[in-house]
């Protein structure tokens, strides 16, 4: 295995890592919504390993989140669908280039309408809350998540640029 393939191998290790412990164990749950920084090693995939490693990394932190912890529900394709874009959607826009705030907003943003609020909306009307109107669900995932947009960007940015340093110093 060559230098490039561990690094990728370990950073997407961490970030499953990551995104289990700050999905399920420090996540603020509300109803059929909750807060939580499962964002940033979602997109640090993405921006750090590309779409396709980023999108496979959060595939595997959400399939292995379910099994380590799943609160009673079970794997959900519809969900693991919105998990993969949320490493595929920000590696698309960012993987490779400057991390603006701009740009981290663009991808904060399309990530959260296409993964967050289109296709986690409506899984969870399907499979969890049936009588729940699908507007309804998505109405209160779209507040929140545009509440929470600008500063998911800002930290996303921060991070990005924390590690590309930490990347550069060590040669």
């Amino acid at each position: 295995m060559n230098r490039q393939t561990i690094r990728k191998l370990t950073y997407a290790a961490i970030l499953v890592a990551m995104d289990i412990v700050l999905a399920r164990y420090l996540a603020i749950p509300l109803g059929y919504e909750r807060l939580s920084l499962q964002f940033l090693p979602d997109g640090m995939a993405g921006i750090l390993l590309g779409p396709v490693f980023g999108g496979m990394t959060t595939l595997g932190a959400d399939l292995l989140g379910m099994l380590i912890q799943s609160g009673g529900l079970t794997i959900n394709p519809l969900i693991s669908l919105s998990a993969i874009l949320r490493g595929v959607i920000p590696g698309l826009i960012l993987y490779k280039k400057e991390v603006t705030y701009k740009r981290a907003l663009l991808a904060v943003g399309i990530s959260l309408l296409a993964a967050d609020v289109l296709i986690t909306s409506t899984a969870l009307h399907l499979f969890y809350y049936p009588t729940v109107p699908l507007w309804q669900i998505m109405g209160v995932r779209a507040l929140v998540r545009i509440a929470y947009a600008p500063l998911q960007a800002l930290l996303l940015k921060l991070v990005t640029e924390g590690v590309r340093r930490f990347e550069k110093g060590r040669g």
